[in-house]
């Protein structure tokens, strides 16, 4: 969430927001091999949601500026599905087989 907070007020570029999509998708892909099919789907929520915030950013002329509100419903976009990830990361390291 770093790199979102870090561009909305304006200490980050659209490479920061492009380098954490392409760090994000690398994760994916690292999980896609290891992990089982359903963390794959949890990981594949987050990065989703990175993209649907991307997007909301990323106007017809640049980088928007944000409402507090839209803002704090953005983060939650993404935060959202990257808690759903790590609770079900923890379930499958403590039962491997289920």
């Amino acid at each position: 969430m770093q790199v979102l907070d870090d561009r909305i007020h304006g200490r980050a570029g659209n490479p920061a927001v492009l380098a954490a999509l392409e760090q994000l998708v690398s994760a994916q892909a690292r999980v896609r091999v290891a992990g089982p099919d359903v963390m794959w789907q949890q990981a594949q929520q987050v990065t989703q949601a990175f993209h649907g915030v991307r997007r909301q950013l990323q106007g017809p002329r640049g980088w928007m500026p944000v409402a507090g509100q839209v803002w704090i419903g953005m983060v939650q976009s993404v935060t959202g599905p990257q808690d759903q990830f790590v609770v079900a990361a923890a379930k499958v390291l403590d039962d491997p087989d289920q």
